[in-house]
């Protein structure tokens, strides 16, 4: 499932609001380990709880971002 943000900022405002519910119930903070963007104008950032671990990968659509014929070129790009 993507998240539709309009901005970086947006997907951190996001993190910080969604923290990781750790499986002893704790809510642990997202620390970012990278980040992808993917021919489909989504960014991928990785994540990891540093309460308990848990890693993750969000995926955040940030496509409101980019004309639609900068989209049409990198669906294109992602076909060959």
């Amino acid at each position: 499932m993507s998240i539709k943000v309009s901005s970086v900022e947006e997907e951190y405002r996001w993190l910080r609001a969604n923290p990781h519910r750790c499986p002893d119930g704790r809510e642990g903070e997202w620390e970012f380990k990278s980040q992808a963007l993917t021919f489909e104008a989504h960014d991928e950032l990785s994540v990891k709880c540093k309460t308990c671990g848990h890693e993750t990968v969000f995926d955040f659509d940030i496509s409101s971002k980019f004309p639609q014929e900068l989209l049409d070129a990198l669906k294109e790009m992602g076909k060959q």
